[in-house]
């Protein structure tokens, strides 16, 4: 089977970067490696909602879905900005990414590694669908989709004022409005969490150091401990 790596953590904390790290680290050691993210997932949905229900939106040239509204119709995938009208669209990217990790687990390819980026938050309560995003929320839909046992997760921590500064520097970013309602510093993995993901858990701290110490840090950690993780998860020794 193909194994998982999850990089999780709240927006702006880092994950594209340990990604980026990872991937390389990974594909050195011998693995094919697929990568996903809930911000690919998230685009999509909206993009669906928006080709279903689209009308001109609250700003000039958006455009408003039932769940979701859409700031810059026509950017490249990847760089779409968005705000919610309900949980909708982001509940359904995450399970998405579930039914495809689920997957990943089931296809036979044991020298290939699903890297996924997955943003946990706060969860809302929205009249018409709750977001659920929190880090408790993650691991409640891992042992849904059976997937506890099979991922292993890297937590990539900051702080709010660093994420704030980070998502406000980037084209794509998440509107201001929308940072501080939806990811304070909160939806963080309980001591219960962390009971159950413990087998396969590493955490890398981002926060008051530069760019280049936290890609060493990503690296240090992979060889210090997720290498070994994603090993075991086959129950193999380590890829060439």
């Amino acid at each position: 089977m193909a194994r998982i790596l999850v990089v999780v953590g709240l927006p702006a904390a880092g994950k594209s970067e340990a990604c980026a790290v990872l991937e390389r680290l990974l594909r050195h050691d011998g693995y094919a490696v697929t990568r996903l993210s809930d911000k690919q997932a998230l685009e999509a949905q909206v993009l669906l909602d928006i080709e279903a229900n689209g009308r001109p939106g609250p700003e000039p040239g958006s455009l408003a879905g039932l769940h979701s509204i859409l700031l810059n119709p026509g950017a490249r995938p990847g760089t779409l900005r968005m705000i919610f009208e309900d949980g909708a669209a982001l509940n359904d990217a995450h399970r998405a990414l579930l039914a495809a990790m689920a997957h990943a687990t089931a296809d036979g390819h044991d020298g290939r590694v699903a890297l996924i980026e997955w943003a946990y938050g706060a969860d809302h309560p929205y009249r018409r669908e709750p977001l659920r995003q929190s880090g408790r929320q993650f691991v409640e839909w891992l042992g849904e989709y059976d997937l506890l046992e099979e991922a292993v997760v890297l937590d990539v921590v900051s702080t709010y004022e660093e994420r704030e500064q980070r998502n406000r520097e980037r084209a794509d970013g998440i509107p201001a409005r929308e940072f501080v309602r939806h990811f304070p510093e909160a939806g963080h993995f309980d001591a219960e969490d962390l009971r159950l993901l413990a087998h396969g858990y590493a955490r890398v701290e981002n926060r008051g150091i530069s760019p280049r110490e936290f890609r060493s840090r990503v690296a240090r950690t992979y060889h210090g401990s997720l290498r070994l993780k994603l090993a075991g998860q086959a129950g193999a020794g380590l890829r060439p």
